[in-house]
């Protein structure tokens, strides 16, 4: 497509009714723009107007009891589709590997968005997420799980090709001498120990739904729900500290949607550099996320917003969760968490998904 064609195709989808500009959101200019002022940002538009742009498509074969099987079968031999079944091991040198104008879309849960978006091959990329996972708190937040509900596999690659992208910011935990990228939120304490007793008991009773994965999710909740851990610390960027009153646990966060229910924080964007930690007190500042996540004004008010967020005074052997996954306890202590890069991720807020493609049947 030469850039003449691109910016008559970008002037038709634009332009307002009342002939002011839009930018790719959807959002109106203040003042009436040439589309032709904006002909540096084309590329912008590259994944809205090139369909026959590579898709390097990364699926986690495990993922969705059996869900990123049929995926992988369903996308085999279509043209100008890479399909790649991830393997953990090999992942960092086979993201090397892949062309840079290439879409990178990885299908699998919030551990396997982790996984790919935290590699510095990813940075600055355009990637689109497939929820395959219990909790999908990723593709939630960029409303990805209800834009696909419904379609057929086979029609994914066209869907994903007509939306635009949103940064998100990637974050770096340092704990115990390791760093581990994560995007959607670390934990200590309650959820660690829902997350670990949860994580034994799918690797016992493997290839449940996902329904019975919420139900056991809750089961060991309630378990956990009366620990609670004193004299946390916290601190930012600027060093000053503060004192956490006695809690179950301490969440840090980078988006809204948790754990596939509950709004962590209405004040989390993941396009903003900042990440919010925030305090879970009881079980009943835990029922306060999930009354939010389903529209109640009451979410938890973060304790910190930072570039750079520290926890010390850190009980031994204390749980640890990273992007819903169980992790090693922490035991020196302390842990921080940086900000690691930006990566630009397929966005379906306000998108509506062409019903035409859509069938019940997978």
């Amino acid at each position: 497509m030469t850039d003449v064609t691109r910016f008559s195709w970008a002037c038709t989808a634009f332009r307002g009714p009342d002939n002011l500009g839009t930018d790719r959101y959807g959002r109106r200019d203040s003042v009436d723009i040439p589309l032709l002022a904006r002909l540096s940002d084309l590329s912008d538009y590259r994944h809205m107007t090139n369909a026959t742009r590579a898709q390097y498509w990364l699926i986690n074969t495990r993922s969705g009891n059996g869900a990123g099987g049929r995926l992988r079968r369903a996308l085999a031999g279509r043209a100008n589709l890479t399909v790649h079944e991830i393997n953990f091991t090999t992942l960092p040198e086979y993201l090397s590997t892949i062309p840079s104008d290439a879409l990178v879309i990885v299908a699998g849960g919030d551990g396997t968005f982790s996984a790919v978006l935290g590699s510095p091959h990813m940075k600055g990329r355009e990637v689109a997420c497939i929820p395959l996972g219990t909790a999908n708190d990723l593709a939630r937040e960029f409303s990805i799980t209800r834009y696909l509900a419904g379609a057929r596999y086979e029609h994914y690659p066209h869907l994903i090709r007509e939306l635009p992208f949103e940064p998100c910011s990637v974050w770096t935990l340092h704990v115990d001498g390791s760093e581990v990228p994560f995007v959607n939120y670390v934990a200590i304490g309650y959820e660690g120990a829902v997350v670990r007793d949860f994580a034994a008991w799918r690797a016992r009773i493997p290839c449940r739904g996902r329904l019975a994965n919420r139900i056991a999710y809750t089961t060991f909740g309630l378990q956990h729900a009366w620990t609670l851990y004193k004299n946390l610390s916290l601190s930012d960027l600027s060093g000053a500290v503060r004192q956490c009153p006695p809690t179950t646990g301490i969440i840090i966060t980078n988006i809204k949607s948790h754990l596939g229910m509950a709004l962590s924080n209405t004040k989390s964007n993941p396009g903003d550099e900042l990440i919010e930690s925030v305090s879970v007190s009881t079980i009943f500042g835990f029922a306060r996320m999930i009354a939010a996540g389903i529209g109640l004004p009451i979410a938890p008010s973060p304790l910190l917003r930072s570039n750079r967020i520290s926890i010390e005074n850190i009980p031994a052997n204390i749980p640890l969760q990273i992007d819903g996954e169980s992790a090693p306890e922490v035991t020196d202590g302390k842990l921080h968490v940086t900000f690691r890069h930006f990566v630009q991720i397929a966005s379906a807020k306000g998108a509506q998904p062409n019903r035409s493609l859509s069938s019940d049947a997978r």
